[in-house]
């Protein structure tokens, strides 16, 4: 219930400023699946982390909660209209601002593996489009996930362009 995920969110809210950085995030899904290997941790922080900030507010988390149930299964059906939507949007943008594109793209991969996290992807996509709401973005990175891109949890730019 919501009380309980408050008391959870404030206990893991070390400094009391109502948000939680990587590490408390981090501390926070272990103790909620405590079962989960390093990849899902890294996953289940980029989809909490909707606006690439690097941090996690409870209102972020709980909407995390609330779309997450609908957006996983929207996203795990590749010809829904929604997913279609966000997918095409995202797509036709990276494609008319490539040399823009490329450049955060580049500017987010620090370490020059070609590759991003979700939750650089999360950045890169409130850079390219301030107007993808964290719905959007939540459908983009799950969608993401289900692909399984790499079995790595990350994305090229080639795989961006898809």
């Amino acid at each position: 219930n919501r009380a309980h995920l408050k008391d959870v969110f404030a206990k893991h809210d070390e400094n009391g400023d109502g948000a939680l950085d990587r590490g408390e995030v981090h501390k926070l899904v272990r103790e909620i699946l405590p079962s989960a290997n390093h990849d899902a941790v890294r996953s289940f922080q980029a989809a909490l982390d909707v606006d690439g900030d690097g941090s996690v507010t409870f209102a972020e988390l709980l909407s995390c909660i609330k779309e997450h149930v609908e957006s996983q299964e929207v996203a795990t059906q590749p010809t829904n209209p929604q997913l279609l939507d966000v997918l095409r949007r995202l797509q036709k943008i990276v494609r008319e601002k490539g040399d823009v594109a490329r450049s955060l793209f580049d500017q987010l991969d620090t370490g020059k593996s070609g590759m991003l996290e979700l939750k650089q992807v999360a950045k890169l996509m409130c850079r390219l489009d301030p107007s993808l709401g964290p719905r959007e973005r939540r459908l983009v990175v799950l969608r993401l996930l289900d692909m399984d891109l790499g079995a790595k949890g990350c994305v090229s730019f080639a795989d961006l362009l898809r």
